[in-house]
């Protein structure tokens, strides 16, 4: 059973899936930064016999590209 909620004004993104045991997934969220500058995405992974948990900060700026035609 696979199936998440998503809140993202200011709130918790979940995803909640059940793999089976020496299993892995791929998870995929988005991410929406509202602010420039540092940002800590937290991850965390629970199961009824143990958790994780694992988190990294993400740089977020601004790029400007500009392309001049002559």
């Amino acid at each position: 059973m696979n199936y998440y909620s998503a809140h993202l004004m200011n709130q918790l993104y979940t995803i909640r899936l059940q793999i089976q045991p020496n299993s892995a997934a791929a998870v995929y969220f988005p991410i929406v930064p509202r602010d420039l500058g540092q940002i800590t995405l937290k991850v965390e992974a629970r199961s009824v016999y143990s958790a994780d948990a694992v988190e990294r900060k993400l740089l977020v700026e601004v790029v400007v590209n500009i392309t001049l035609f002559t």
